[in-house]
């Protein structure tokens, strides 16, 4: 693909020259945030892994490098820039497709020309390679009328999920979460053995780690979790753990203490902000009405941390 857009050695009317024309010439995938555009984002799990994919981007980058420089004859480069190889990278990552061509590996991709301009949607699609016709195919479940975009879905991804491998974001977006995790010390607990006792409980049923809360709905595993560490000392015992396994109630109290809880939880969460969710809100519904535009790094940024 660099050897192609560099050198233009295909002719002109080949199918594949025409192809890389049309080609998008920058991204927008968080690669391409700057160091000043990377606070916008406020999510500093998101911001770490950022950093942590720029250092692999360039390391990987380094090493083809060396490759070029040893093999230019057999690679047919002269030389290999940092904007080249991010661009081809850019492309592999925001428009490639899966094939099953080896099932012994689940990362096989490749761009199938044109297939690659079809827009996201969450409505379900079917896609794969058909080795009778060579080809990439796609199926959708509902008919589209004529002169109507024709869409695939990309995956049922958040956000965050959808601006570092694609560059876009959806407002609002039904598949957002934000990974969070619990400690004793929030439930204001100190005794060392109940401390034990309850996480080698949720360690058991694979209750520990990072939990998931949607824009709509709270994981089971953060309720249940919840549910654990809010039990005393006098109520913590194998009856009423099994009793919150099978969502059953353990007492009026118990159930009053988990929702105060949780409220506290996010609003700590919420206030943790440089902004709110309000002052995001305006900031959108300004850029949309003309008032006060935006980058579009920038209006990404909003939109992945409302």
């Amino acid at each position: 693909m660099i050897i192609s857009r560099s050198f233009f050695f295909l002719p002109f009317s080949s199918f594949h020259n025409y192809f890389l024309q049309l080609l998008p010439q920058k991204f927008t995938t968080t690669d391409y945030f700057s160091e000043d555009e990377l606070p916008e984002l406020q999510l500093k799990p998101l911001i770490d892994e950022i950093k942590t994919d720029k250092i692999k981007l360039y390391n990987q980058f380094e090493e083809i490098y060396k490759c070029v420089q040893k093999y230019p004859t057999e690679l047919g480069l002269k030389d290999l820039s940092v904007d080249q190889y991010y661009w081809a990278q850019s492309v592999v990552q925001t428009r490639s497709c899966h094939v099953d061509v080896d099932p012994s590996r689940s990362d096989n991709y490749c761009v199938a020309p044109f297939f690659d301009f079809l827009n996201h949607t969450f409505e379900p699609t079917d896609g794969g390679f058909n080795e009778k016709t060579a080809s990439y195919e796609i199926k959708s479940q509902r008919s589209f009328r004529k002169g109507e975009e024709v869409t695939i879905c990309y995956g049922y991804h958040s956000n965050p999920q959808l601006l570092r491998h694609y560059g876009f974001t959806i407002h609002p977006n039904e598949q957002d979460f934000v990974s969070v995790s619990l400690t004793p010390q929030m439930f204001q607990l100190s005794d060392p053995q109940l401390i034990s006792q309850k996480n080698t409980f949720l360690n058991e049923y694979n209750l520990s780690g990072k939990y998931q809360l949607f824009r709509k709905e709270i994981s089971w595993n953060f309720l249940t979790a919840v549910k654990i560490f809010v039990l005393s000392q006098q109520d913590f015992c194998d009856v009423n753990c099994i009793k919150i396994i099978s969502d059953e109630i353990v007492s009026e109290h118990h159930e009053k203490s988990v929702y105060k809880f949780i409220v506290t939880f996010i609003e700590s969460l919420l206030s943790s902000f440089p902004t709110s969710i309000e002052d995001d809100a305006k900031l959108l519904a300004e850029h949309l009405s003309g008032h006060h535009q935006l980058s579009i790094n920038r209006w990404n940024s909003i939109v992945c941390r409302l």
